[in-house]
């Protein structure tokens, strides 16, 4: 940061000049007095030497003279105008990294830039790069080949036949032979992965293959030059899907095992089953505003971003999400489109009075657990973003608040607008983002997986009672057939008992000629 002149510094100055002109004067005047005396017995250079030294010394003064005047009247302004800078630059750091934050030298010079990967590094963590996956274990274990995890092919390029990218796949260990030295063990793993440690696992794509769009956004300006065309065997490679969130359960120097935390979805297995180098993240990436830049609109960022390629990806986004992602990055940090919520835009406003804002939460004691960064009301909750004290608005000073809190400050009578509303999409912690997303998915999995195993038992159900009723058909068929039988026999008794009726009738009435039409009487049957 630029260091600020002291407030006394032009009264010194001043005073300074005075009293070196006083000087300066007497000087002169002593010199004219050896002067006048010592002509006499000079030869003529001499004299020549003396006048052009007093042209000189008049000309020094005059100069001086004016330095001063020059000093005096500009001093001031420029004392002013490096404190507006330096609060300028702190307000812009504060603004793109978050308060507290200070950047030692600008972008472009080799400090600014080790300061601000610092910061980037604060915020990603470790990287582990040219990581390997190897054959999934029974138990769900993947082992990942950690033998070149630090080896970036891309600073070989141009030297590629020096440098092989295949996996190296791990040696079994030999058991050691009765009588012979044992090797000394390995050194300890150098890759700092330890158990118990989660880590967020990207495939890579290497940069040739990437459109001239990814290309610029990338690399900027530098994806017309050599650097993002000169990799012929794609060595050079950038993220480009996410595989998941996996848990370290062992490791050592050369392997370490890792096991996928919940259910993958379509995309993360279709990823994990493709071979390719991975990148490991000890924390995700965190969303950053001004992420494509203030001249890129919705083609330029659909192009960086099709929505063809997320599914050739796996990552199935319907149309209309898709329309709504692209127009929040697109009008990021510009007018607002449309109505919007108050909260969602960002009101610079300038302070006509002193005012405290308090921003972090108050409790007594530690503070609670927490997944996310701020409260409801937006005070920090989180030990890493607690500031300690509130933060102070001075008279004059302008800050940049959301809509909502923006309006409160000017009807109150505290501030007045600066400017027009700009938009602010809603940032997201994507780690946090994640962790519910598969909360969440991993739910909605064990529903799919009761509702499977509901269906399954009611389809064994329908089988059986199909297996039932197939039965009971075919005793029904035999029923029929029963009854068919049964009528034919009921028709032939029929006709059996009308030739029965006849017979009757013809034996009855040979009975009544024979007894000359009285009544036949057994014998032994009482009249």
């Amino acid at each position: 940061m630029r260091s600020t002149p002291a407030p006394f510094l032009g009264s010194y100055v001043e005073s300074i000049a005075v009293l070196g002109l006083i000087v300066l004067g007497l000087a002169f005047l002593f010199f004219l007095v050896v002067a006048f005396f010592a002509a006499k017995t000079w030869h003529v250079g001499h004299v020549v030497a003396m006048t052009f030294l007093f042209l000189f010394t008049l000309t020094t003064l005059y100069l001086t003279a004016t330095l001063f005047r020059t000093n005096k009247e500009f001093h001031p302004k420029y004392t002013a105008a490096t404190e507006k800078l330096v609060s300028a630059e702190k307000r812009s750091v504060e603004l793109e990294y978050g308060a507290g934050t200070e950047r030692e030298l600008p972008k472009g010079t080799i400090s600014g830039e080790r300061a601000l990967s610092k910061i980037e590094s604060m915020a990603r963590g470790r990287v582990w790069r040219n990581v390997f996956a190897l054959p999934v274990g029974r138990d769900g274990v993947t082992p990942l080949n950690m033998r070149r995890w630090n080896n970036d092919g891309c600073l070989r390029v141009g030297n590629e036949d020096e440098f092989s990218d295949e996996p190296i796949e791990p040696v079994a260990e030999e058991e050691p032979v009765e009588g012979e030295e044992v090797a000394e063990a390995p050194p300890a793993s150098t890759h700092g992965l330890i158990k118990g440690k989660f880590i967020y696992a990207f495939k890579e794509m290497p940069i040739a293959k990437l459109t001239a769009e990814q290309k610029t956004h990338y690399f900027g300006m530098l994806a017309d030059g050599e650097f993002a065309n000169q990799d012929t065997k794609g060595m050079c490679r950038v993220p480009i899907a996410y595989l998941g969130k996996f848990l370290v359960v062992d490791a050592d120097p050369n392997v370490v095992q890792v096991r996928l935390q919940g259910q993958p979805d379509d995309g993360q297995i279709a990823q994990l089953r493709q071979q390719g180098p991975w990148v490991l993240y000890e924390r995700l990436p965190m969303d950053v505003e001004k992420l494509f830049g203030p001249d890129a609109d919705a083609t330029k960022i659909s192009q960086l971003v099709p929505l063809n390629q997320l599914g050739a990806f796996g990552v199935q986004v319907p149309q209309a999400a898709y329309n709504n992602m692209i127009s929040e990055y697109a009008n990021d940090g510009k007018s607002p489109p449309g109505r919007v919520d108050p909260i969602r835009t960002r009101v610079e406003v300038k302070f006509l009075r002193a005012y405290s804002q308090v921003v972090d939460l108050q409790v007594e004691g530690d503070l609670p657990d927490a997944d996310q960064p701020f409260n409801i009301e937006g005070h920090a909750q989180v030990k890493s973003l607690i500031q300690g004290k509130p933060t102070e608005f001075v008279e004059g000073s302008t800050a940049v608040f959301d809509g909502v809190t923006a309006q409160s400050l000017i009807s109150k009578g505290i501030a007045e607008q600066v400017g027009e509303p700009v938009y602010a999409r809603p940032l997201r912690m994507f780690e946090y983002s994640i962790d519910d997303y598969q909360k969440r998915f991993d739910g909605v999995k064990v529903q799919i997986d009761d509702v499977n195993k509901s269906v399954a038992a009611l389809a064994d159900s329908l089988k059986r009672l199909q297996l039932q009723i197939d039965k009971h058909a075919e005793e029904l068929q035999q029923l029929r057939k029963d009854q068919e039988g049964f009528e034919a026999e009921k028709v032939e008794l029929e006709k059996y008992r009308k030739e029965l009726e006849m017979r009757y009738q013809m034996l009855q009435g040979e009975v009544n000629a024979l007894t000359g039409g009285g009544y036949f009487v057994a014998p032994g049957v009482a009249g």
